[in-house]
């Protein structure tokens, strides 16, 4: 298996992020090779404005395309403190790994997404959306190989499109555009996909809490990898 880490930044304060991630994958001593943008797309990759969060797709292409068979996407405010074997290991275990969020899928998806899907709200509202800030995938697993080639249809058809809802915070502001359903509070793009996408191939996912680690994205007590915005609680590297 041929491995890497990909991210991408734009713009501050997510360059400073990126920054970080860097310093701290190198002092963790993580020697897999990292493919990363820094305010620039991705060969191929309309901008976010245009078509929410495309680029983790191009960006993923780009590291299939240069060979890597075990690919690991993760946010820039993903920070390291160990190495990461170990999450390489159970994505070519498993064939992936895919983190649930705490929303339910319903309140995340457009009525234009759940058409797209053939899916109601009510179904959609017993679903969990996954997590974006992480993405794993064995590109030579079967299932994960159809998963790649849907969530690509998903984008070609416009489901990501630039009706994304914002954050979780002003997604709500958009929801009426979305949908008359009240319990739409925004349209979560890549996620969105990717949670249908996964629940109907049957993909496991890894809930933060439950691994052969102790968690999923820190894995507790031997924390591998922590995400979140605030630098103060950070150590300086």
């Amino acid at each position: 298996m041929k491995r890497c880490i990909v991210s991408i930044a734009f713009r501050q304060p997510y360059v400073g992020y990126q920054t970080y991630f860097m310093k701290s994958y190198e002092a963790a001593g993580n020697d897999i090779p990292v493919v990363s943008w820094t305010d620039e797309y991705p060969p191929g990759s309309p901008s976010h404005q245009k078509v929410n969060y495309a680029f983790k797709w191009f960006a993923i292409q780009e590291c299939i395309k240069r060979g890597y068979t075990s690919i690991l996407w993760l946010d820039c405010a993903c920070y390291f403190r160990g190495r990461v074997e170990p999450l390489f290991d159970m994505i070519e275990r498993d064939g992936h790994h895919l983190i649930p969020d705490e929303n339910a899928l319903g309140k995340w998806i457009s009525d234009k997404g759940l058409d797209y899907f053939k899916m109601t709200r009510d179904e959609a509202m017993t679903l969990k959306l996954l997590c974006g800030t992480c993405y794993g995938f064995d590109t030579t697993n079967a299932k994960t190989q159809a998963f790649l080639k849907a969530w690509g249809e998903s984008y070609e058809a416009g489901f990501w499109g630039a009706f994304y809802g914002g954050s979780y915070r002003d997604g709500a502001s958009l929801a009426s555009m979305l949908s008359k359903d009240p319990r739409c509070q925004g349209h979560r793009s890549d996620e969105a996909a990717a949670s249908v996408i996964a629940h109907r191939l049957g993909m496991a996912t890894t809930s933060i809490g439950y691994s052969p680690f102790g968690g999923g994205m820190c894995y507790q007590p031997h924390v591998l990898i922590n995400s979140g915005y605030d630098m103060a609680v950070r150590l300086p590297i």
